[in-house]
């Protein structure tokens, strides 16, 4: 059976949106016209070199007009894609063409040499999707374990995008910044969302934005929807404290656990802007809970509610998720029993610790592998981060483990200078909120917190770190 996608949408509407503006970078612009034109040129270039829906294409490029037109082509064909980021040697204009590239039946081929064909007389075509159509192929963030490629939902995708265009009423006046590493799923909320709701997508004149640039380039492009990840917001909040954004709306939270002083940054950041807390392993597709802040609780927030269709529930103390709009599986890996897709159903056990609050939303608790057991006491490595956290009135923070002939030590990593830091009170502090056994062995002071191209902490770096104190965080 049939479901309509994003592209049925997109066709609906574009003719009234053709001469709007898709994609802006200061007073540069590319309408929805020009980036359709771009994408019937590649789907007939794909009809020329035998590309179809068997065939996986790999785009290297970073957001911006060429890479928004490789999209609308590839999901129009049902072609499934992977995104790749360039080599980061030199800042890239997200509008030069030139600096797309589609490997197309192993050669890596310019977008340009591509488009510049002639085209045929015909439409994009309206793709034949069903649950288990794959849409796209992403790496999990590695920021808790090996890197592992997810085969996307085309349908997930759809229905996700739908869910939030419906639920914020996201439409053509709305300014969608451009923030996320393509290599990271929650950039395929960003780039899609224009052809799903007729909003512009802003991007930086050159990429990648340096995440000291996040919080001015949102107030300077008037950007009224943004997705960040909560220690990368932050940090951003901390190094422009007065810059604020009045025309941002909607800010979505997602890729890790959301601190209430976070929060409280943000909203003095941009104090007419709902907040929301998104939650959904790579697994999941995109995001498959969603809670709305209005006043954030102490502490970490919960992460809501299951959205239409999916269910959880806690085994053993760990989430297990249900639901249609899931992936199809790991492309590279043999069958597990922790991801499972059978009967248009995906399950999967997501390694996250969680409880049900008291109405019913669902709180996450850290990893399991972020329960570690010190000298024969179990500790929670989140509750730790938590304590510092409010206790130095820091957001940087990263409590890891050390190895040591008896077990581990914990370590904590702080941004910052350790100058007026009262470590006597810290101790107190932490075992009178987490028991003696969590207080860590060690501190390092370090300038930032090494991150992933998706903007997350980077906590192999950061263990890294702990061992050898002269190692350079990077960023």
């Amino acid at each position: 059976m049939t479901s309509p996608s994003l592209i049925d949408d997109f066709k609906d509407a574009r003719r009234a949106l053709a001469d709007r503006v898709c994609v802006r970078s200061g007073a540069t612009v590319r309408t929805f016209g020009e980036i359709t034109e771009t994408a019937r040129r590649l789907v007939a270039a794909f009809d020329r070199n035998g590309v179809s829906r068997d065939s996986v294409v790999e785009v290297e490029g970073v957001p911006g007009p060429g890479l928004l037109s490789a999209l609308l082509a590839m999901l129009s064909c049902s072609v499934p894609f992977q995104l790749v980021t360039p080599p980061r040697t030199r800042a890239v204009d997200p509008f030069d063409d030139t600096a797309v590239f589609l490997r197309v039946n192993g050669d890596r081929v310019p977008l340009t040499a591509l488009a510049d064909a002639n085209p045929s007389t015909r439409d994009l075509p309206s793709p034949a999707i069903t649950g288990d159509t794959p849409a796209y192929l992403i790496e999990t963030s590695g920021s808790t374990g090996d890197r592992k490629r997810v085969i996307g939902s085309y349908t997930g995708l759809s229905r996700f995008l739908r869910w939030e265009r419906d639920t914020f009423h996201i439409g053509g006046d709305d300014r969608v910044a451009a923030l996320t590493s393509p290599t990271f799923d929650v950039s395929l909320r960003e780039l899609l969302l224009p052809f799903a709701t007729g909003a512009e997508l802003v991007v930086p004149h050159r990429w990648p934005l340096s995440p000291g640039r996040i919080t001015p380039f949102i107030a300077e492009t008037a950007a009224t929807v943004v997705n960040v990840v909560p220690s990368l917001a932050a940090y951003a909040t901390s190094t422009h404290p007065t810059v604020t954004a009045p025309s941002l709306r909607l800010t979505l939270f997602a890729g890790e656990m959301l601190p209430h002083t976070t929060v409280r940054a943000w909203q003095r950041f941009a104090p007419h802007s709902a907040t929301v807390n998104l939650y959904g392993p790579t697994e999941t597709t995109l995001a498959q809970f969603a809670n709305v802040i209005d006043e954030p609780v102490p502490g970490i927030q919960p992460v809501g509610f299951p959205l239409p269709g999916t269910s959880f529930r806690i085994v053993d103390g760990e989430v297990v998720i249900a639901t249609p709009n899931g992936s199809l599986g790991y492309a590279d890996e043999p069958a597990t029993d922790r991801l499972i897709r059978d009967g248009g159903m995906t399950t999967f056990a997501t390694g996250d610790l969680g409880r049900v609050e008291p109405d019913g939303a669902l709180m996450l608790l850290g990893r399991r592998d972020d329960r570690v057991k010190v000298r024969g006491i179990w500790v929670n490595l989140t509750d730790v981060e938590q304590t510092l956290r409010d206790a130095l009135n820091r957001e940087e923070i990263a409590v890891v483990t050390s190895p040591n002939p008896l077990g581990v030590d914990i370590v904590a990593v702080i941004a910052g200078s350790e100058r007026h830091i009262d470590k006597a009170l810290l101790v107190k502090t932490i075992a009178h909120r987490c028991g003696s056994a969590a207080i860590p062995s060690a501190y390092r002071f370090v300038p930032r917190l090494p991150r992933l191209a998706s903007g997350k902490i980077d906590r192999r770096r950061c263990r890294s770190l702990a061992v050898d104190p002269a190692a350079q965080p990077g960023l």
